[in-house]
């Protein structure tokens, strides 16, 4: 790989829809850069802390919101003189989005009183009552034509499906959730899943129109799902629970395919292999680290703590990378073709993050050191990256949209942009 310098920021960075640019905030300023180059293109000051930073789906308009000030501010790459200013006042601020169309603001005021469309073309303003949650429990269709709400009135759940062009109702109806905890519309825009919250394992299909397409709920009187994600192209669903399994579900018949089981004890099996981080020293005399295999069968080191906190489909719904809380130094890689364990990867440290290459069969992980660590269908290998361990320890990971860079963070302080070079990679497995 090779790797930018160190570019300072303040937790907040994001790459545009087009990869051609990435945006970073550094204190009060936001700077724009070309991912390719890494040449400054846009500068812009902001009036306090930022609590989201997101492009509109044109690559266009960039949103910065600041919770504290009831602020959102909104900057245009193609004219560096514009920018817009939404000021919620004693309303307050709890969330914000940028419209499908990138020419609309959506906030939720603090405790969720109601939620507003700003327009930036005509300055109107529409609003919608009883948003359940001021941060979560919005989702747009694919083709931008529709929102979906989840809304609290009188102590019930209903969804609401919107109009994105002129924000009428499309269709409301309530749900049969005791506490729903998120939504989101299938990548077809067929039905909207909805989940209930972590006390009670129910998941929920329904069509636009209200109707429950099925029912999800194999066990009770336990915690239930941590996250349900959708693979890229829609056909599975990976929902990932608190008893440490991930289930698989078809998104046709809505029947589980398959069931990942986190155990600790791991016999032989055919094409599984468990990877563990080992270091060592190299001719400079600097600590760098490499793969080694351990025997099975093994019984990996547990803690107290139980269920699937991180769950990730590679580009096409092939494999899925999750990670288990009871291990959380180890990464497990599983095949959702077979419906078996490909391959576990055990670090000294825990894993921070995980995120498949949007284009490839690259898998990178961080676990908190100055590495990056890498997978794909070929083997593991680590990547040591060119800075000191007191200056930037990798935390989290985004791909660009073209899988072509890789932005890496540590805790709040820098950014690094790194360039695969997939050619080399390929030889390096382990």
């Amino acid at each position: 790989m090779n790797f930018s310098d160190l570019i300072p920021f303040s937790g907040h960075a994001e790459f545009s829809p087009n990869s051609e640019y990435f945006a970073a905030i550094k204190g009060l300023t936001v700077t724009v850069y070309s991912t390719q180059q890494l040449n400054v293109i846009a500068t812009w000051r902001v009036l306090d802390e930022l609590s989201k930073l997101e492009w509109g789906r044109d690559s266009k308009i960039l949103m910065c919101a600041q919770n504290k000030r009831c602020v959102v501010q909104i900057f245009n790459l193609q004219d560096l003189s514009w920018n817009s200013k939404i000021s919620l006042g004693i309303a307050g601020l709890s969330g914000a989005w940028i419209a499908p169309s990138s020419r609309e603001i959506i906030t939720i005021t603090e405790f969720q009183e109601r939620l507003n469309i700003w327009s930036l073309i005509d300055k109107s303003v529409s609003h919608l009552l009883n948003p359940k949650y001021g941060n979560k429990g919005l989702s747009f269709s694919s083709d931008g034509r529709f929102m979906a709400l989840a809304e609290r009135i009188e102590g019930k759940d209903y969804l609401g499906i919107y109009y994105t062009q002129n924000w009428e109702s499309a269709s409301h109806f309530q749900l049969d959730t005791f506490d729903v905890a998120d939504i989101k519309w299938n990548t077809d825009d067929t039905v909207i899943i909805c989940w209930d919250s972590s006390v009670e394992y129910k998941l929920l299909i329904y069509s636009p129109d209200g109707e429950i397409l099925h029912c999800f709920s194999p066990y009770q009187n336990a915690l239930g799902i941590h996250s349900v994600v959708l693979s890229p192209g829609g056909t599975y669903m990976g929902v990932a629970s608190y008893d440490d399994k991930v289930r698989v579900i078809h998104h046709v018949t809505w029947t589980r395919l398959g069931e990942f089981n986190h155990a600790s004890n791991l016999k032989e099996g055919k094409d599984f292999y468990v990877y563990n981080e080992e270091e060592y020293v190299d001719q400079s005399g600097r600590v760098s680290a490499h793969y080694g295999f351990l025997e099975l069968p093994t019984k990996l080191g547990t803690t107290d703590e139980r269920g699937v906190s991180l769950c990730k489909w590679n580009h096409n719904s092939t494999f899925l990378a999750t990670k288990s809380l009871s291990v959380p130094n180890a990464v497990w890689i599983w095949d959702n073709i077979s419906c078996s364990l490909k391959s576990v990867i055990i670090h000294r440290h825990s894993v921070k993050d995980v995120e498949w290459s949007p284009k490839n069969q690259l898998l990178a992980f961080t676990a908190g050191s100055k590495m990056i660590y890498l997978w794909s269908d070929d083997g593991a290998s680590v990547c040591d990256m060119p800075f000191d361990e007191s200056e930037f320890r990798a935390q989290s990971l985004k791909w660009s949209p073209d899988g072509q860079c890789l932005m890496v963070a540590d805790d709040g302080n820098n950014v690094v942009v790194a360039y695969p070079q997939f050619e080399e990679l390929e030889g390096r497995q382990a």
